[in-house]
């Protein structure tokens, strides 16, 4: 299915990097979380399923690439998977 073309100037886009891998799959989690609002429905809306995938998929990230990081991308990483954890623990407790 084709979309319609969008006003995005290729200078608006990051280029290609680990950390903006690791900075869209929190997005996504954090979004998951509620913590930011969801992009389309500017809602916060708490979707632990889906939060768990993402977090997920940080930490396939990381194991995947154990011994191939420099220390500030390792550091983002744990940081960033840390902060997510800790949120998903407690949105997990309040959905109790």
């Amino acid at each position: 299915m084709a979309t319609a073309p969008t006003n995005i100037s290729p200078s608006d886009i990051p280029p290609p990097s680990f950390p903006v891998l690791v900075s869209m799959f929190s997005t996504q989690a954090a979004v998951a979380l509620g913590m930011i609002p969801h992009p389309m429905t500017q809602k916060h809306s708490i979707e632990l399923p889906l939060a768990k995938h993402f977090i997920g998929m940080l930490t396939v990230l990381e194991e995947k690439t154990e011994g191939n990081l420099n220390p500030e991308e390792k550091t983002f990483l744990e940081r960033s998977l840390h902060q997510l954890r800790v949120a998903f623990l407690e949105a997990e407790r309040k959905a109790k």
